[in-house]
């Protein structure tokens, strides 16, 4: 089980591992680990999230949401209604993790529940479960939640999420061949926001708050300078998404 954020920094996924080394690291069954990219191709270490997450008993089926702070997971170590339950857990501001908690009936049962995952918008999620009624085995069943507030619970309009995508192709402006990069992603005040890799075919995502004015940065050794503003707008009905291409020139050879 594994699931990479949004911006491709931080990489979240399920092991049975005990030890590294010497050292016990895991809580018994299987636990939620994160490692944290570091390079273009390189990770660090990987972390166990320890508790109030991991329990000694089964923890599966880890989603990250892309808003980068709301994990949904399955347990059979946390108080649930029988079998796997789905449970989120939202990071703070200090990083540490809040007491997960059991997402309730329907969505859990006392049947095996789990790999959940959520749109980015949050009105539509998906999971599987061993329930009656279905055409097997497990199936995969679809939720509506557009009664319910995962996100951003309780919290006033002007402060949920409201997530947008950012997504685009980096080429070089001779040949138009895909450049592997770094994007860097500022505000509109010129702070650091985040900063994202485009892979192998120069093609780049993210989301990011919508509704927001962001500054787009590429420094590539070879290549001019790429600088350019892109006003980042919010879906009204749906997630809204900007395709930003993005040109790099060569560097002119001195005379």
């Amino acid at each position: 089980y594994a699931s990479l954020s949004s911006d491709g920094n931080l990489f979240y996924f399920c092991s049975e591992r005990e030890m590294d080394g010497l050292k016990r690291i895991g809580f018994g069954n299987g636990d939620i680990y994160v490692s944290k990219k570091i390079g273009r191709k390189e990770w660090e270490k990987p972390k166990n999230l320890g508790a109030p997450i991991n329990t000694e008993d089964d923890q599966v089926g880890v989603f990250i949401h892309p808003d980068g702070k709301t994990l949904f997971f399955s347990s059979k170590g946390h108080q649930g209604m029988g079998g796997y339950d789905i449970f989120i857990t939202k990071k703070q501001e200090d990083g540490t993790w809040s007491e997960p908690k059991n997402l309730g009936y329907p969505i859990n049962s006392i049947y095996d529940d789990r790999d959940f995952s959520m749109s980015t918008d949050g009105s539509k999620a998906w999971f599987c479960s061993n329930r009656p009624g279905g055409f097997g085995l497990t199936d995969i069943y679809e939720i509506d939640l557009s009664k319910y507030d995962l996100l951003d619970e309780g919290k006033a309009p002007e402060l949920k999420a409201n997530l947008s995508i950012l997504k685009g192709k980096v080429r070089d402006s001779k040949d138009a061949r895909g450049l592997e990069v770094t994007v860097q992603i500022l505000d509109k005040e010129g702070k650091p926001i985040n900063r994202i890799d485009s892979d192998e075919n120069g093609d780049y995502f993210i989301t990011l708050k919508g509704d927001n004015e962001y500054q787009l940065i590429v420094e590539q050794e070879g290549y001019d300078k790429f600088t350019e503003k892109v006003m980042l707008k919010k879906g009204e009905k749906e997630v809204f998404t900007l395709f930003k291409p993005i040109t790099l020139n060569q560097v002119a050879p001195k005379e």
